[in-house]
């Protein structure tokens, strides 16, 4: 498992710094498991397949080879959708349950503004992804209660509303 450890950390790119960093563990502490000194914890294994999107069975055993290695992006929705079930912010609750909750003709307008975000965020020349977030997402409410008092319910039945639904609405391919 040691070396199936260093493979993980090699074909992410990062030093054993970077990596026990991102585990809460020393690099004194990765080069030792690398080396076989000592062995992995428990938990430091079910963090590593946690925090990299690592298959637990790839890691403790070697089962499939390589290509078992990361978990498939099917595995990974449904374990972030499990992750739901446990999580303290009831506002990630609340959106991610209304966004599934959208038609589908409302996904193409959520893809552009996801893709303007990441223009900005591309454009942002501090060179740092944590700021160009932040910066972005600083005035956003972090409660279902802000974000009904910045942004009023809206009526579904206007006439403005009818309009961008019409707008939004994918035209049919003939």
């Amino acid at each position: 498992m040691n070396n199936r450890i260093k493979e993980v950390r090699k074909k992410l790119g990062l030093s054993q710094e970077e990596f026990g960093k991102r585990l809460r563990v020393t690099k004194t502490s990765i080069s030792k498991i690398e080396a076989g000194i000592n062995n992995p914890s428990d938990q430091t294994i079910k963090l590593i397949c946690s925090e990299f999107s690592v298959n637990e069975e790839w890691l403790r055993t070697g089962a499939g080879g390589q290509d078992n290695m990361f978990l498939s992006e099917d595995v990974k929705y449904i374990q972030n959708i499990g992750k739901l079930g446990t999580e303290k912010n009831d506002f990630k609750k609340f959106c991610l349950n209304m966004i599934m909750g959208l038609p589908d003709e409302y996904w193409d307008y959520i893809y552009k503004e996801f893709k303007k975000f990441d223009k900005e965020i591309s454009n942002d020349d501090s060179g740092d992804l944590a700021h160009s977030v932040n910066s972005l997402m600083k005035d956003l409410p972090r409660t279902p209660e802000e974000f009904e008092k910045k942004y009023q319910p809206v009526d579904k039945n206007s006439k403005e509303v009818q309009d961008w639904i019409a707008k939004m609405r994918p035209t049919p391919k003939h």
